[in-house]
């Protein structure tokens, strides 16, 4: 274990909360910067230790004092999915905050910083398929453009000397996630399923312990082989298939309402020209875009250099699908 002491920031989301529990359960030792004390004393208590701030308001000078005496640093924290918000806001806590997070690790002398980054600066549908490593960056929306950014500084910063990792997960599921794969299980679980298009636009998603297992392979290498790794599941599959998977794991009979992907698209720029405007809510056209069209990705670099073994989707989508039903969540 070349890398004991670990800072993470970002520690209280699905991804960063299942890494840090599993990082405790290995012995390692872990720090988390958080914003929300209590949040972060009910995941927890005393196990880890907490420092309070936030990306973009925290000073370098405030990071190093946190950051001083670990070996690593894990950055998932960042404004997440796209919202209607100002795209100031998501220059301020995901680039700026990042290069803060880079500047004081530099500055503190830690052995490695992993960036977790995402599929999407290739785009929300990338122009080709399957997504690669060196693809060039074509985000298309805020969210995604902010993320480009900052893995550009990462990798400013490893020209100037710090050991760096950037993780690229795709949309990530598993137990206790309420995001796409839940989403998707509410809609089969209430027996209606409104499908954009036939269903056959390919999807490439990843089990949140095989994110966890990459992360752990690419923290314990002295130096990765690469900077980028994508993660994801070890096939895409049919949007279909996955509406078939979640019905059968939930016994549902499911009626599926064919929608043409124009009028979803039409009606999610709507929607977000109005209600999601005014809530400052997630963006409903990126949500259609993702189910109307093929995302999937070449994993050959991270099974390569990393060891990495991707899980099966078919039998972990069952294994949260009976989570969710065991907890009382559907």
């Amino acid at each position: 274990m070349p890398f004991k002491k670990l800072f993470v920031t970002g520690g209280t989301g699905f991804i960063g909360s299942s890494l840090v529990a599993h990082l405790n359960s290995q012995g390692y030792q872990v720090s988390c910067l958080v914003r929300d004390h209590k949040r972060g004393n009910r995941l927890y208590g005393s196990s880890v230790r907490l420092y309070i701030g936030s990306l973009g308001y925290t000073s370098s000078v405030e990071l190093e004092k946190m950051i001083e005496g670990h070996d690593a640093v894990l950055h998932l924290a960042s404004i997440s999915r796209e919202q209607m918000i100002p795209w100031e806001d998501y220059v301020r806590t995901n680039v700026n905050g990042a290069e803060d997070i880079l500047r004081a690790s530099l500055s503190c002398g830690v052995g490695k910083l992993l960036y977790f980054s995402t599929v999407g600066v290739l785009g929300t549908i990338p122009r080709r398929l399957p997504g690669m490593e060196d693809a060039p960056y074509d985000p298309d929306c805020s969210y995604h453009r902010s993320k480009a950014f900052a893995e550009q500084k990462v990798l400013e910063w490893d020209r100037r000397g710090l050991n760096t990792t950037i993780i690229r997960p795709t949309i990530t599921y598993g137990p206790r996630d309420r995001d796409f794969l839940f989403k998707m299980a509410r809609l089969v679980d209430k027996g209606v399923f409104p499908l954009i298009g036939s269903g056959e636009n390919k999807i490439h998603i990843v089990y949140i312990r095989g994110l966890i297992a990459a992360t752990i392979s690419a923290l314990n290498m002295a130096r990765t082989p690469r900077r980028i790794y994508t993660i994801a599941d070890s096939n895409p599959l049919q949007l279909r298939e996955l509406i078939h998977m979640i019905s059968s794991s939930l016994e549902r009979k499911t009626l599926i309402i064919r929608t043409p992907s124009r009028i979803l698209s039409l009606m999610g720029k709507a929607y977000d020209r109005s209600i999601a405007q005014l809530t400052k809510g997630r963006s409903m056209y990126i949500s259609t875009r993702l189910l109307s069209g093929s995302w999937y990705y070449s994993i050959d670099k991270a099974v390569n250099d990393l060891a990495y073994r991707p899980y099966d989707t078919d039998a972990q989508v069952k294994t949260t699908m009976d989570w969710y039903v065991g907890n009382g969540w559907l």
